[in-house]
């Protein structure tokens, strides 16, 4: 469909609402899915999705049952687990965390940012708007990635890139 594949970084929070029949944003994020694989474009995920992700056998048997699900979620939708240098994102997410990307409450986005940056995605997903898929946050990992030399990235909910692929790839 496209010669222009594009890498697309999956939080933890996209996995989960795809994997949960019952969360609301279910539906819409299966509908990203799809046209991210009909876009034929590459879905990946890091260390800190599945250090995200272990947090739910701390929930008991819901707990398990979610991971469980949330993991099937992987080969569905051919997601791919990127092998990170973990020193180096630990770096980069201690940068972020200096430059005030986000405080240090949310280090574990940082880190999410700092393994899409190394691992060269074009987009990072989330359905958080206020600490991901923010501006702010985009412009100030940016500064970073730039002082660094390394790759800029965009940080979008899944509802504003399934508007960027209908509009510039189908």
């Amino acid at each position: 469909m496209t010669s222009n594949e594009k890498t697309v970084y999956l939080d933890g929070n996209v996995l989960l609402a795809a994997s949960t029949l019952e969360d609301k944003l279910h539906d819409e994020t299966i509908e990203f899915l799809d046209l991210v694989r009909q876009a034929d474009w590459k879905l990946i995920i890091g260390t800190p999705i599945l250090l995200e992700l272990e947090q739910l056998l701390y929930l008991g048997d819901m707990g398990w049952f979610r991971l469980r699900h949330a993991l099937a979620t992987l080969p569905k939708y051919e997601v791919k687990v990127v092998e990170d240098d973990h020193r180096r994102v630990l770096e980069l997410a201690n940068l972020y965390l200096e430059e005030k990307v986000l405080s240090e409450r949310y280090f574990a986005n940082l880190l999410i940012l700092a393994s899409a940056t190394l691992a060269d995605a074009d987009y990072v997903v989330s359905w958080d708007s206020r600490r991901m898929a923010n501006k702010s946050v985009v412009s100030a990992v940016n500064r970073v990635n730039v002082n660094r030399k390394l790759r800029e990235i965009e940080v979008v909910t899944p509802k504003r890139l399934s508007q960027i692929i209908k509009e510039e790839v189908l």
